[in-house]
């Protein structure tokens, strides 16, 4: 297949350095980037092992109920509450 590419100038300094380097045409160099970039880009991702975060004893709570905002202030505060 024949087609016309305009390359950004970065990629074709890319290409040229590659083709010095592995003793190919530019056409086989531009098919192998071209290749290798497509089946990367179809691939299917990597899968990744959940985040756990480890759960750290931290002994006794000051107060019962977190959801007590009063009780929480007035410690907070140090006042007596009860």
């Amino acid at each position: 297949m024949r087609t016309t590419l305009t390359l950004d100038a970065d990629v074709a300094a890319l290409l040229e350095k590659a083709q010095a380097s592995g003793n190919k045409t530019f056409k086989e160099t531009v098919n192998a980037a071209l290749r290798l970039g497509l089946l990367k880009m179809m691939a299917a991702p990597e899968a990744r092992r959940p985040f756990r975060t480890r759960i750290l004893p931290t002994g006794p709570r000051a107060v019962a109920d977190i959801s007590n905002t009063a009780e929480i202030l007035s410690l907070v505060e140090r006042e007596d509450y009860r």
